[in-house]
Parts: C-alpha cells; sequence; structure tokens
C-alpha cells in the first residue's frame, strides 16, 4: 500500500518515531527506527530504488512516480527464490514534504525480541552510486570505492 503522509519530522516521519532509533550508521543516520504500531517492523526512510524494490519483490501496489519494471518470467521467478532470504515489507509511502525520491518502507525487524542484538551493514559490489553522477560527485563515490576494501574485494563493511 502506498500512501502519502505530510506530518513528516525531522526524522523518518514515524508517528512515535521517538520509539527509538535501531540503527545510526552505513549511511542511515536518524533513517530507521522501530514501528510504535506494529510490533515487529521498523520503518526505514529510503529512496526511490529501493522503495520500488521492495514494491516489486512483494507485490505492494505503487504510485504512478515509482516506476515498476517489466520483468520477464525468468526474473520473476528469481525474484520468487529471493524472497525468503529478504525481510518482509509490508508498506510504501512516498514522504510528501522532501524530495521527490524520499520513501519509508515497513520491513519486518530481523532483530526482534532479541536483548542486545548486533547489526551489520555489508555493501556487496563496488559500484555504490546511482547512474547519472558526473563531475566531482563521481570522483568521490569513486575515491569512497578506491580508498575501501570494496575496490579491491567488491565488498565493503559500512556499519557495525
Amino acid at each position: 500500500m502506498v500512501a502519502e503522509n505530510s506530518q513528516e519530522n525531522a526524522e523518518i516521519s514515524a508517528p512515535g518515531a521517538a520509539e527509538g532509533i535501531v540503527v545510526s550508521g552505513g549511511g542511515h543516520d536518524g533513517g530507521i527506527a522501530r514501528d510504535p504500531e506494529r510490533e515487529g517492523f521498523i520503518i526505514k526512510k529510503t529512496k526511490a530504488k529501493e522503495a520500488e524494490f521492495y514494491s516489486l519483490l512483494f507485490s505492494i501496489p505503487t504510485e504512478s512516480s515509482l516506476v515498476s519494471p517489466h520483468i520477464t518470467e525468468r526474473q520473476e521467478r528469481l525474484l520468487e527464490k529471493l524472497k525468503p532470504l529478504v525481510p518482509t515489507c509490508v508498506n510504501v509511502e512516498r514522504l510528501s514534504d522532501e524530495k521527490k525520491s524520499a520513501y519509508r518502507i515497513w520491513l519486518e525487524d530481523l532483530t526482534h525480541g532479541m536483548k542486545e542484538p548486533c547489526v551489520m551493514d555489508v555493501k556487496l559490489g563496488d559500484k555504490y552510486w546511482e547512474n547519472g553522477y558526473t563531475g566531482a560527485k563521481l570522483q568521490e563515490k569513486l575515491d569512497k570505492v578506491r580508498d575501501s576494501s570494496a575496490g579491491e574485494l567488491a565488498v565493503r563493511l559500512t556499519a557495525l
């Protein structure tokens, strides 16, 4: 279900977001909080590409600004194999008071019920940016890969 909400706050725009930040690292400062209304779920602020992915994977209806790509039968079978390995997503919502590409997604909290969970954010691959970057911004992204383990190993630990 995609909804629009104009009552966002400075964190992730969730009612009761002060309930507690789950993760603040790996590029998500203030972007992930426990859902105060749905036990066992977190709300994560994200961009259109990730919102699009979860909408497609979990067949969540999307608004027109999220483009659901046409997928082949083979791609659909691959997505079905991937689904059990990904936290369940139950909702995707565009943040109306922010730039058009700002969304929040409701994901299964894989740490729910744990007393002292340790969360690790690992980036796989050696390209961590969207197409379209040029000049200084592209160079900044290339330098980040070159100066980290991603350049040689295509893996980068961003938070623990």
